[in-house]
């Protein structure tokens, strides 16, 4: 289920930090204890977990945090289709 700005807004800071999940991979992770509200992203590569930082919310919108991960996905499917495209030659 997507996320919302007022799901966001009402997230309290709790004893140890939480996550708020949205779609594909997105999440505001860090709804920390003192109450921060930023941004990630997880995706792998070559099998390895990763996670990209997008910003703190409230200074990264949904809207922008979203729009970084559809550029984010188009950057991946390129790289991933020229890796995929030059293998290395064998003697």
């Amino acid at each position: 289920m997507a996320l919302t700005d007022i799901a966001i807004c009402r997230a309290k800071p709790r004893e140890k930090p939480y996550k708020l999940f949205d779609e594909k991979g997105m999440y505001q992770s860090l709804v920390s204890p003192a109450g921060a509200k930023l941004w990630r992203l997880k995706y792998r590569v070559a099998g390895k977990e990763k996670t990209l930082a997008l910003g703190p919310y409230p200074e990264r919108s949904l809207a922008d945090a979203r729009g970084l991960l559809f550029v984010d996905v188009v950057i991946q499917q390129w790289i991933g289709e020229r890796s995929s495209a030059v293998s290395p030659s064998r003697p």
